[in-house]
């Protein structure tokens, strides 16, 4: 599906905040209505930056706002984000939101997918300007409620592009298109041409001289060779089912020590603890679980990387909601067959940031509240701690 360039969607640029005023966060002139943020090095001076998208009209304050490292944002203070640096007025952006932090043509760039005007919009902003780096209207329908997510997978040849959830449509897009109006979403059909069911995270990995592409929903996870030619061609996905069981929520994917990402999820107790959750995409089962202190059956996310100081991947459970954010960390799991071995999960932390979005930073876990409220959970060697 070929995405259109909507050029009066953006607003012309305000790069102090949405009225000029001093540039203090919240830009106290917005309605801040916080959708996503994503962390990385933005700008290319070695100190890892944020973006935040917020919602709204651009007459609201919408759009997206660069946070730069060690300036704006510091993590070890008490409310980590006190200014941001550069705005991008955005007409129209949805709550329902995603981004991921990658590359383009070499160029780091944090791309957002997000609802506007009922359908999927996607936007991509390079360097402290926010210079627009593509901006597109994929057509994609999005109903109230439905899940986004956005994030870079491999496909064969070497070929990044970009895995794209829009409710129950999952599509693939070339990352190297994006600026430019060749860029195009197209369809990862579920088997028999039939509809995804709350998909949450797709990854892939390679399988001898293929590249299998996995789709993890909410119950179930399936599997399939990625074809190297067009459907027009011959070129099909044949889904085959690795995962049917529990449900798994705020998934993500990573390396947990097998080579290949795994997926990794929160399954909710019943009236209790739920358990972190991981699962190696190439062989079918239950997958491993270890338990937890989250208690929340909704409003978790989990993220995977490297928080701490050795070079493992860790991962951070957070659980959102109204009541405030609470982390926990499990450093350095290891999955191997049917275990989930290695991490002695931490103690919980408790913070007062409601209805939070997070992303990794630095040595810990950034929270921002919907309302900017902001706090920044660390990760020591075996503790819990102050982010630095």
């Amino acid at each position: 599906m070929r995405a259109r360039f909507l050029s009066l969607l953006l607003v012309p640029a305000c790069l102090s905040s949405p009225d000029g005023v001093a540039k203090s966060w919240p830009p106290p002139l917005a309605t801040v209505d916080v959708a996503a943020i994503v962390t990385g090095d933005l700008d290319g001076d070695g100190t890892s930056d944020a973006v935040i998208l917020v919602a709204g009209t651009a007459a609201t304050g919408a759009g997206a706002y660069f946070v730069k490292g060690g300036t704006d944002l510091v993590a070890s203070s008490d409310a980590p984000i006190e200014s941001f640096t550069s705005y991008r007025a955005i007409a129209d952006v949805g709550e329902q939101a995603s981004g991921t932090f990658t590359t383009i043509g070499g160029t780091p760039a944090a791309i957002f997918a997000y609802e506007a005007n009922n359908q999927l919009q996607m936007t991509a902003f390079e360097k402290a300007e926010l210079t627009i780096a593509g901006d597109h209207a994929t057509a994609l329908p999005l109903a109230s409620g439905q899940l986004v997510a956005v994030r870079p997978i491999a496909f064969p040849g070497g070929n990044i592009r970009l895995a794209v959830i829009s409710g129950d449509d999952v599509h693939h897009a070339d990352l190297s298109n994006f600026a430019s109006t060749a860029f195009a979403v197209n369809p990862m059909p579920a088997a028999n041409l039939g509809a995804w069911h709350e998909p949450q995270v797709v990854t892939s990995f390679a399988s001898g001289a293929d590249q299998v592409a996995a789709v993890a929903s909410r119950m179930s996870i399936d599997t399939s060779t990625i074809p190297t030619k067009p459907p027009e061609q011959g070129g099909m996905f044949t889904w085959s089912n690795v995962r049917t069981g529990a449900a798994w929520i705020g998934q993500t994917a990573a390396d947990l020590g097998t080579g290949r990402e795994a997926v990794i999820g929160f399954a909710p107790g019943a009236g209790g603890a739920g358990q972190l959750c991981a699962i190696d995409p190439s062989t079918a089962g239950a997958g491993a679980c270890v338990a937890t202190m989250i208690m929340a059956p909704s409003d978790v996310a989990v993220l995977a990387g490297k928080i701490d100081t050795d070079a493992m991947t860790d991962v951070a459970i957070v659980q959102g909601g109204s009541s405030g954010a609470i982390v926990q960390f499990a450093p350095n799991p290891v999955l191997s067959g049917s275990t989930l071995g290695g991490p002695t999960l931490l103690p919980a932390k408790a913070t007062p940031i409601t209805n939070a979005r997070a992303a990794l930073y630095s040595n810990g876990v950034l929270l921002v509240g919907k309302d900017g409220a902001t706090a920044c959970v660390g990760l020591m060697i075996g503790a819990v701690g102050a982010c630095k």
